[in-house]
């Protein structure tokens, strides 16, 4: 995930872009690992002053601070 203000997304608003859709599609068809309420987190776009890139390391997801 990167800073709407600032990079791609940022006209579109999170909620309305291509992969806001497909992450949304995902939930609703099942797919495992992903939470609908994280999604909804997710689709807040600058709702924190900050900005989380998410990798798997070891199959787990793990947040770490983008600077």
């Amino acid at each position: 995930m990167h800073d709407r203000r600032h990079g791609r997304g940022a006209r579109r608003g999170g909620r309305r872009s291509a992969a806001a859709g497909r992450l949304a599609e995902g939930v609703r068809r099942g797919r495992g690992g992903v939470h609908p309420e994280d999604v909804e987190l997710c689709l807040e776009a600058d709702g924190d002053p900050f900005a989380m890139a998410a990798a798997r390391p070891g199959g787990h997801l793990v947040p770490r601070p983008v600077s």
